[in-house]
């Protein structure tokens, strides 16, 4: 969509870590969950992380370090999504694309 156009790439950008945030959020929140399949993720996660060599910053099979990513971290870092929110509602959302010449404008 080039949403990124019309002066709006900090709403693009803070989007974008709003995005990688809440993706964040969801996976702690689900390994926190202590049950089988969240362990199975979490082995499987382990070993993802450790292949790209950022396993040493943190153990996603410690249930405390998890939790504590959930409840305070991650939370706390989420100006992206207000900041999000206030360019969508002050600039609104992108327009689409005029229709070229070989191209008919579809219905709305």
């Amino acid at each position: 969509m080039a949403a990124w156009r019309g002066k709006r790439k900090a709403t693009w950008i803070s989007g974008v870590l709003a995005f990688a945030l809440s993706i964040g959020t969801a996976f702690t929140g689900y390994l926190s969950q202590q049950n089988f399949d969240s362990e199975w993720i979490g082995t499987q996660a382990k070993d993802g992380i450790n292949s790209t060599g950022a396993g040493a910053f943190w153990n996603v099979l410690n249930f405390g370090q998890m939790l504590m990513w959930h409840i305070v971290l991650l939370p706390s870092s989420s100006p992206p999504d207000r900041v999000h929110v206030l360019l969508v509602r002050r600039r609104g959302v992108v327009p689409p694309f005029a229709p070229t010449d070989g191209q008919l404008a579809r219905p709305a």
